[in-house]
């Protein structure tokens, strides 16, 4: 079962490409413009990147890539509230 089937995802520059490669590898779509509607998933490795902030600054959530990472190796996606790299971090019920 690939757990990230038809999940469309965008990664600013800071994401490893070994995290890239493991969403593509488990059904995820790579989406490289980030502000085509269709995404569901933004992710970065800090909020030190330019690109998320320009991402931040359209009211989008951002998360950990290493996210991705752990929901693989449980073989489910795990809650996203704590992956978040937004300031405020949103509760896993309401994400």
């Amino acid at each position: 079962m690939k757990i990230f089937d038809g999940y469309r995802a965008w990664f600013s520059p800071s994401v490893p490409s070994a995290h890239i490669n493991t969403w593509l590898a488990d059904g995820g779509i790579q989406i490289r413009d980030p502000t085509k509607p269709v995404i569901q998933y933004y992710f970065s490795n800090g909020l030190d990147d330019q690109t998320t902030e320009l991402v931040r600054g359209h009211n989008k959530v951002v998360y950990k890539s290493v996210w991705i990472t752990d929901s693989s190796l449980s073989r489910t996606r795990q809650p996203l509230g704590t992956y978040a790299v937004n300031a405020r971090v949103e509760s896993p019920r309401s994400v």
